[in-house]
């Protein structure tokens, strides 16, 4: 919402200037999140071990079975 508000506080400024701006801000904040989210994923899955790299196999066979059957 913070950079919301500075939209409206800065008159001097075009609001597609100040659109393209927050889309920026807000793009690279979904992008670290995005990324934070993957990392935690990844100790995760190294705690795990070995039952995930089954389940990664059969879960990519089961995709590949299904686009088979759809095609």
């Amino acid at each position: 919402m913070h950079g919301v508000r500075w939209i409206e506080d800065s008159p001097t400024s075009t609001a597609e200037g100040d659109c393209f701006v927050f889309g920026i801000v807000h793009f690279f904040l979904g992008t670290r999140h995005l990324f934070i989210k993957v990392r935690f994923l990844v100790s995760d899955l190294r705690r795990q071990g070995q039952g995930f790299r089954w389940t990664l196999t059969s879960t990519l066979d089961e995709n590949a079975r299904t686009i088979r059957e759809t095609t």
